[in-house]
C-alpha cells in the first residue's frame, strides 16, 4: 500500500522509516543504511530502495530528520540557532534535497546550535519536538543519551539551551580501544556494580579518570570479572556524565530521558541514586512523533 508521505529518522549507522496516511502509521521498517555510509549522490537511491514498498506513481514527500542533513550528508540543512522550537515554527526549517527519480521529495529538518558555549545538535531536535507534541506545556530538562548523549532545558515550547557530553562514544572507545578493553570484553552486565560506580563518581567526578583505570588494576589484582568491569566503566562515564550536567537535574526540576530502552534505563537508574525521578520515553517513538509534528508545518 502506497504512503500519503514518509517519515525518516537517518542516523550515522541506521535509517527508520515510516509510511503515513495522515496521521495514522500504516508501516515501518529499519535498515543498516547509515548516513556515515554513504555519499551524497547516494542517498536517494538508498531511500527509493527501503521505502519501496510503499512508494505510488505519485511523488512521495519524505521528512527526515538526523545526519542525512549533515554537512557529510546528503544536503546540508543549517542550523538554527537557540532558544527555538526544536522543529521551528515555518518552512525556514527544511533543506530540500536533490531527488532525480522524481519518485521522492526529501525535506531534511535543519537542527539546533548555540553559540556560547559552542553546540550543535541534528536529529534530536526532532525528538523533543516528539516530546512536546506528547506534553506541550513541558518545563524542565531532557535527556537524550546516545554516542553524543544531549542536555536541554526546554520551557514554553523552545529549546532555551543545551549541552553535548561525549558520553557513549567514549565508552566505546575506552571499552574496545583502551587498556581497559581486555577487563571488559565478554557478556553479561553487572547493574548492582553499575550503579556504585555511578554514585561513586557522581560524588566526585574529579576523580573520573582513576577510577576509569580502577576497572583495570582490579581485574588484574582481584579478578574482577568482565561484567561487573563492563558495567563499572559504563557507571563511571554516565556518572561524570550527570555530574557534569548537575544545571540540568537539579532537585525538583522534572527530566525526561528520551532514547533507546537499554541506556535509558541506566540514565534513570544513575539519576534515581542522585535522588532525581526521571521519566523514560522510546525514542524512536519521540522521533515519529516529532516528524509529525514537522508534517504539519510544512
Amino acid at each position: 500500500m502506497s504512503a500519503e508521505w514518509l517519515a525518516a529518522d537517518w542516523g550515522l549507522s541506521r535509517l527508520r522509516l515510516w509510511a503515513m496516511r495522515g496521521a495514522k502509521l500504516r508501516g515501518g521498517a529499519e535498515f543498516d543504511i547509515g548516513a556515515a555510509s554513504l555519499k551524497a549522490n547516494e542517498f536517494e537511491n538508498a531511500l527509493l530502495k527501503a521505502a519501496r514498498p510503499w512508494l505510488g506513481e505519485k511523488t512521495t514527500p519524505v521528512y527526515i530528520c538526523g545526519m542525512a542533513g549533515s554537512r557529510q550528508g546528503w544536503q546540508e540543512a543549517p542550523y538554527r540557532q537557540t532558544p527555538c522550537a526544536p522543529v521551528g515554527e515555518n518552512k525556514t526549517m527544511f533543506a530540500r534535497a536533490p531527488c532525480k527519480s522524481g519518485k521522492v521529495a526529501a525535506f531534511l529538518i535543519a537542527g539546533l546550535s548555540q553559540q556560547n558555549p559552542a553546540d550543535v545538535m541534528r536529529g534530536e531536535e526532532t525528538q523533543i519536538a516528539g516530546l512536546l507534541a506528547q506534553h506541550p506545556t513541558f518545563d524542565g530538562a531532557v535527556c537524550l543519551p546516545g554516542s553524543h548523549t544531549k542536555w536541554a532545558r526546554v520551557k514554553n515550547g523552545k529549546v532555551r539551551r543545551f549541552t553535548t557530553m561525549m558520553t557513549g562514544e567514549m565508552f566505546a572507545l575506552l571499552s574496545q580501544q583502551s587498556a581497559l578493553r581486555h577487563s571488559t570484553s565478554g557478556e553479561g552486565f553487572d547493574m548492582r556494580a553499575f550503579n556504585e560506580a555511578a554514585t561513586t563518581t557522581m560524588r566526585r567526578p574529579a576523580k573520573t579518570t582513576a577510577m576509569l583505570f580502577s576497572v583495570r588494576a582490579e581485574s588484574l589484582l582481584t579478578n574482577l570479572k568482565p561484567a561487573a568491569a563492563r558495567a563499572r566503566l559504563s557507571g563511571y562515564c554516565i556518572g561524570a556524565d550527570i555530574a557534569a550536567a548537575a544545571n540540568y537535574c537539579r532537585a525538583g526540576m522534572p527530566v525526561k530521558v528520551i532514547g533507546a530502552r537499554g541506556v535509558g534505563k541506566l540514565y534513570q537508574s544513575a539519576l534515581s541514586a542522585r535522588g532525581i525521578k526521571a521519566e523514560w520515553l522510546d525514542g524512536g517513538k519521540a522521533a515519529l512523533k516529532g516528524l509529525c509534528a514537522a508534517h504539519k508545518i510544512k
